[in-house]
């Protein structure tokens, strides 16, 4: 914790001195004159923009890294792995597979080092709670081919859902991933935070205009 800190200080410090440059640069570069008081009005601006970040830095250390940038944050969980999982037989009935002792998510038939390892796609993954049985189903196109969504280009595994809404993800079988609503609420306001903390900052501080401080401080969320 201290390490960090004193991090967070190294990068103050270093963030005061570039902004005041850039600030006496672009501001005469663009306008007739630089703002005056550049001097300490720029340092003044890194200081409530650090303040947030600090904020920030510290919320994420405290949540294991939960508050994250708003292209880089996820809102959802794993839960637990399951100790058990069914899959439906040829014969009709159950194939149980248990979970390995010291492993997340491989799930071997009867829980035996020798035994099955569980399919990549099965056709549905079935969990016993209490009297009853959830059925995950994996997502289809209109054809019934399965269907995988793309982030950014990139394939994601596939989702398996249940009549509640609940998912299991293809390589993941056994953890259930949960949509955590305070965790997206959270992470919206301290990235809508930061970005009026550098907007307000430079344009009452650095005295940048509104629309080039909002520029900057587009730009800033993004690094």
């Amino acid at each position: 914790m201290l390490l960090l800190i004193v991090i967070l200080l190294i990068v103050w410090v270093v963030l005061a001195v570039l902004l005041t440059a850039w600030s006496m640069w672009f501001q005469g570069f663009l306008y007739t004159e630089p703002s005056t008081g550049l001097v300490w009005r720029a340092p003044a601006a890194a200081s409530a923009i650090m303040a947030t970040v600090f904020l920030w830095v510290i919320v994420d250390y405290r949540t294991q890294g939960k508050y994250r940038p708003i292209w880089e944050t996820t809102s959802t969980e794993s839960s637990k792995s399951f100790a058990e999982l069914r899959v439906p037989g040829e014969s009709g009935k159950d194939e149980v597979y248990k979970l390995r002792p010291g492993t997340r998510n491989e799930y071997r038939e009867g829980g035996l080092p020798s035994g099955k390892k569980l399919a990549a796609t099965p056709p549905q993954v079935i969990v016993v709670e209490g009297e009853g049985r959830a059925v995950f189903k994996p997502e289809v196109d209109a054809k019934g081919n399965y269907l995988r969504h793309k982030t950014r280009g990139v394939e994601d595994p596939l989702r398996y859902v249940d009549e509640k809404g609940r998912v299991m993800r293809e390589g993941e079988f056994g953890q259930l991933e949960t949509f955590r609503t305070g965790t997206f609420i959270g992470n919206l306001f301290i990235n809508l935070l930061f970005l009026a903390a550098c907007f307000l900052s430079l344009w009452l501080l650095a005295r940048f205009q509104w629309l080039h401080a909002l520029l900057h401080a587009v730009g800033a969320g993004r690094c």
